[in-house]
């Protein structure tokens, strides 16, 4: 497999009775290199970090902390972040970026006076800058399946991101998703969250309450489910396409 989740040669695809891929991103790339839908099982990547799992957030009245935390660069989408930071330069809304910068020096030199480039992370040190954002932004243009997205949830934070990076957000529900290349709906998702913290508390406890579904044991269970679904509609003759949508495990 790729860092996209997808098959380092299309051909292994051919030999293969099913395949599987980490999001529909990835089904869909997939498709249109001209492997059969049928062929293809959606499943997510698991989170199961141990230990206690940090509370639920309270209120928070001050300045909206927005955090990045990944590798700084061009596919994940760091122009686009930037360009909604200028868009909200007029507010109290502040961006931290945390992770290796893997972009011309001058993006960062020129970044709006609202955020704060703040270096690499140890891994050790994750959660202190979870536990410290309010909202956490991936607007990555392609990736396979984004599992910070998942940590920033079982931290207590509403997820920003593309639906380019797996299927973890449920809009509305426990973050946004926007468009790639989008600065302009990026700004926006930020701004409701900014001007509602009623709606961002909601989200926020939505969200801790979603990563929980993330665990070894329950991506599992439903990859076993989704096999024997198929390996009994395929002894009776009946064709993936005709399976309900909701009894998939890519509609998680």
């Amino acid at each position: 497999m790729d860092r996209m989740g997808t098959p380092r040669r299309t051909s292994d695809c051919g030999i293969s009775r099913y395949v599987l891929v980490n999001s529909e991103w990835s089904r869909q790339s997939l498709i249109a290199q001209g492997v059969p839908a049928e062929k293809l099982i959606t499943a997510p990547l698991a989170y199961e970090p141990g230990g206690t799992q940090p509370p639920a957030r309270s209120p928070h009245r001050g300045p909206l902390r927005v955090l990045w935390l990944g590798t700084v660069s061009l596919r994940k989408g760091i122009p686009y972040l930037l360009e909604a930071a200028r868009l909200l330069e007029g507010s109290e809304v502040r961006f931290r970026i945390v992770g290796s910068v893997q972009v011309d020096r001058r993006i960062v030199e020129g970044a709006p006076s609202n955020v704060e480039f703040a270096g690499p992370c140890p891994r050790t040190d994750a959660s202190r800058e979870y536990q410290g954002a309010d909202v956490f932004v991936f607007p990555t243009v392609s990736d396979g399946f984004g599992i910070t997205q998942v940590e920033a949830m079982y931290h207590a934070l509403p997820v920003i991101a593309t639906q380019h990076c797996g299927d973890v957000v449920t809009p509305g529900l426990d973050g946004f998703t926007v468009p790639i290349r989008n600065s302009e709906a990026i700004a926006a998702a930020i701004r409701s969250l900014d001007v509602d913290r009623s709606l961002l508390l909601e989200m926020s406890n939505r969200a801790r309450k979603k990563a929980r579904t993330f665990t070894i044991g329950g991506v599992r269970d439903r990859l076993i489910a989704e096999l024997c679904t198929r390996e009994a509609a395929r002894a009776h003759g009946i064709r993936q396409n005709d399976v309900p949508d909701e009894r998939r495990l890519g509609s998680l």
